[in-house]
């Protein structure tokens, strides 16, 4: 489950934010960026996400469109934090 995931980094987003000493706004910045970090990857078929075989040229090429793909869909959104 991707979203488990990144719960994950956030957690660890957070934890690294403030041992970075971080204040408040960038810490919620940074924690924004990592439960959306790979939002993208809704446009990835899930057979491909799952492969366990070595990618295609191809699949290689839609798998390296998500973080375009989830920057644009984002982008719609102004509510959320420029980044």
């Amino acid at each position: 489950m991707i979203w488990v995931r990144s719960l994950r980094v956030a957690r660890l987003a957070d934890q690294l934010g403030g041992a970075l000493g971080l204040d408040q706004g960038e810490r919620q910045t940074l924690h924004w960026g990592a439960l959306l970090h790979d939002v993208g990857k809704l446009f990835v078929p899930v057979g491909l996400l799952n492969k366990p075989a070595p990618l295609t040229p191809a699949e290689r090429t839609c798998l390296n469109l998500h973080a375009e793909r989830g920057a644009d869909l984002l982008a719609r959104y102004p509510v959320l934090p420029a980044g």
